[in-house]
């Protein structure tokens, strides 16, 4: 089942540059994705009331061109098939232009998550099977594992706020983006020329924490590690230059 709707970007939704926000490209998209799982009799929020969450494990994005203000977005979201042993599911969310164009392709990986214990779940047959999954895919992915540089040019510490978290108490997917950014070299995050971005989740975030976060560069990608004070390595964001 392939679900498809049309949005027309908020004022908020642009960066300084006038170009949709790296947060805003992520925040859309979920919501698509929650809209598409609303079709499959999947209440996410509901879901996660009764202790059964969704929770990202990886963000992968390939923009070919951010759009601009006063562009709509065609979406078309859909859940790959996966595997029978199942334990994550790949979403895939394509934007386009009014001609069709391609300007930005994404799969995140979900896992399903006992808030309780702590503890992944098996996904059911029955919970696929009102996804309708297809075969196709908008992009091939890369299993190379994401690792922490040995390295880093900048460090800075950063304090999470009440208005941060989601619905399940965690510091918001989108969100890592927005602090990422704050790591990055200014002329880097000046010329705001990003081919797409990784993000694995390691260990989530919660209000209160105190986040360290610091940034390695190379020619063609710079990596932002998020820790706590503990040296626990939390999240992974590389953006591809």
């Amino acid at each position: 089942m392939i679900h498809e709707e049309i949005y027309e970007p908020r004022i908020s939704d642009y960066n300084k540059n006038g170009m949709l926000s790296l947060e805003a490209i992520l925040e859309i998209a979920e919501n698509a994705g929650s809209h598409h799982a609303t079709k499959a009799n999947d209440d996410i929020i509901e879901g996660s009331q009764k202790g059964i969450a969704w929770v990202l494990a990886e963000w992968v994005v390939k923009i070919e061109r951010r759009p601009h203000s006063g562009e709509k977005l065609h979406i078309s979201t859909w859940t790959r098939n996966p595997s029978l042993s199942a334990t994550t599911v790949v979403r895939d969310i394509v934007m386009q232009d009014s001609d069709k164009n391609y300007l930005i392709r994404l799969c995140p990986t979900f896992v399903l998550f006992d808030l309780a214990t702590h503890r992944l779940l098996r996904i059911s047959t029955e919970l696929l099977k009102n996804y309708k999954p297809e075969d196709n895919e908008c992009m091939a992915l890369d299993n190379t594992r994401l690792r922490e540089p040995a390295t880093f040019e900048t460090e800075k510490i950063l304090h999470l706020r009440r208005t941060d978290m989601d619905f399940n108490g965690h510091l918001h997917n989108a969100r890592y983006i927005s602090l990422a950014l704050e790591a990055l070299p200014q002329q880097i995050y000046d010329a705001d020329q990003f081919k797409g971005l990784r993000i694995v989740y390691r260990v989530p975030l919660n209000y209160d924490d105190t986040v360290i976060v610091r940034c390695h560069t190379e020619e063609d990608k710079a990596v932002v590690c998020f820790s706590k004070q503990d040296g626990t390595l939390c999240t992974i964001v590389e953006f591809h230059l």
